[in-house]
């Protein structure tokens, strides 16, 4: 979401009467497809070192097929292992590459490590969540929940299981703010959701 958006939508929602914001995870806070970009650029570098003419191509293709993967393993098609090493060596495969399940894992992980370092939240979003100070904020997420959760601490703004650090939180580190972190598999899910956290 581009910036002041989100700062935009926090005013109007203090402007209402409500108890509770649920906000997406993925390129809503986070700098999802950017990040996606230079962890698959790095990769493929690491895999044919000196084929730099190619990485634009294999960039696309590799964000098709995460997509497309995903959506093998959220409807129980595969197992989210089974979908990495799917979309790994579907992307690669035009270049003639094969790898092991051994080989794709540890290349997976490599990946993910770097895709972690690379999330950034979008400028306004610490600012936004403080003015909504005074509210639940839920993070929707439809992704793997660890993975989720590991994204949010390495951007800042998750301190456990069940809270988000308060933007603020550095000139105020007496005071923390409960937030709900939660997963959504279905529009259903969503509507139970909104019915647990009193939404009005």
């Amino acid at each position: 979401m581009s910036d002041v958006i989100l700062l935009f939508l926090a005013e109007y929602i203090v402007s209402l009467a409500m108890k509770t914001v649920l906000f997406d995870l993925d390129d809503t806070l986070i700098r999802h497809e950017a990040a996606i970009r230079g962890a698959s650029e790095e990769l493929f570098a690491q895999v044919l070192p000196g084929r730099s003419q190619d990485c634009n191509v294999f960039v696309e293709k590799w964000i098709s097929a995460n997509a497309s993967w995903y959506r093998k393993f959220y409807n129980g098609q595969v197992s989210f292992q089974e979908s990495g090493r799917g979309k790994l060596r579907e992307s690669f495969s035009e270049y003639g590459c094969v790898f092991s399940d051994r080989t794709a894992d540890a290349l997976l992980l490599e990946y993910w490590e770097r895709y972690v370092g690379l999330c950034q939240l979008f400028d306004d979003v610490l600012e936004c969540l403080g003015e909504l100070d005074e509210y639940k904020v839920g993070v929707i997420t439809n992704g793997q929940e660890a993975q989720q959760i590991n994204k949010l601490k390495r951007c800042g703004i998750f301190q456990n299981s069940m809270s988000l650090s308060h933007p603020r939180e550095q000139e105020r580190r007496n005071h923390r703010q409960r937030y709900l972190y939660t997963r959504v598999r279905s529009l259903e899910n969503l509507h139970q959701i909104a019915s647990t956290l009193e939404i009005t």
